[in-house]
């Protein structure tokens, strides 16, 4: 299942909400740029029970194109997709507090609107950075999306990055960041950081200026939702434990 609301942090754009006059759902899709993977994703919204508002119709991880939308009846959504695109969570239909819904499915053609999508703008990769320069000003650079270079550990109530691999035992961890994971797309799914542990890393994330960590021990977070390995250090574990005495 893919997440049903893009949020404010992200690049989106929505797509025409459309209604049946005898029905009690309406529909409608949206895009959304993540930054590190897209989404454009049809959904129902029926007002007839609050504690089940709605739900998914079909989405894919593509930008391209939209989705079209049309009620044949009161009960049953005609859904125009791409050819070309791999679709996720695609489905038949649903019931909603006992209203039945269909969705009938058919090929998105080049001169509907749908076919380009509803405008949304995708996020600029951000150009790289360093941690000492974020951290020379944090107000300024709190909030955005950076591409930063530094020595990650990921352990137990330890997960940060260093601009070195010698600042990781130097004692000062107010110049390294702390590692969140980000918002990567999915539902309920977010970036797993466990196999940088070790590793030298370019991350691309959210710097955010007033979370410090574990402690607060650290200069700040970044929220991460992609990372390259380039390396790898020998810091950072923990020292395996004293033999049983003989």
């Amino acid at each position: 299942m893919l997440v049903g609301c893009p949020g404010e942090r992200f690049a989106s754009c929505q797509g025409p909400t459309v209604s049946h006059p005898a029905g009690k759902c309406s529909a409608y899709y949206y895009q959304t740029d993540y930054g590190s993977g897209a989404t454009t994703q049809a959904l129902v919204s029926c007002q007839i029970d609050p504690g089940e508002p709605g739900g998914n119709v079909v989405a894919f991880h593509d930008l391209s194109h939209g989705i079209g939308l049309h009620w044949l009846d009161a009960h049953t959504l005609e859904v125009a997709v791409p050819d070309e695109i791999r679709l996720n969570d695609k489905r038949a239909g649903a019931t909603y507090n006992g209203y039945a819904l269909h969705y009938v499915y058919r090929s998105l053609q080049p001169n509907e609107p749908a076919y380009a999508g509803c405008g949304v703008q995708p996020i600029s990769d951000p150009r790289p950075t360093t941690i000492a320069a974020l951290l020379a000003d944090p107000a300024a650079n709190n909030g955005r999306r950076v591409r930063v270079t530094g020595a990650a550990v990921v352990r137990f109530e330890a997960t940060y990055i260093c601009p070195t691999v010698a600042m990781i035992d130097a004692g000062d961890s107010r110049q390294c960041l702390w590692l969140a994971p980000g918002d990567i797309g999915d539902d309920a799914m977010a970036y797993d950081l466990r196999p940088l542990h070790g590793k030298i890393v370019e991350v691309v994330g959210r710097f955010d200026a007033s979370q410090f960590g574990h402690m607060g021990a650290y200069g700040g977070t970044i929220a991460v939702t992609s990372a390259n390995v380039r390396g790898s250090h020998g810091k950072g574990d923990v020292p395996p434990p004293a033999p049983e005495p003989s």
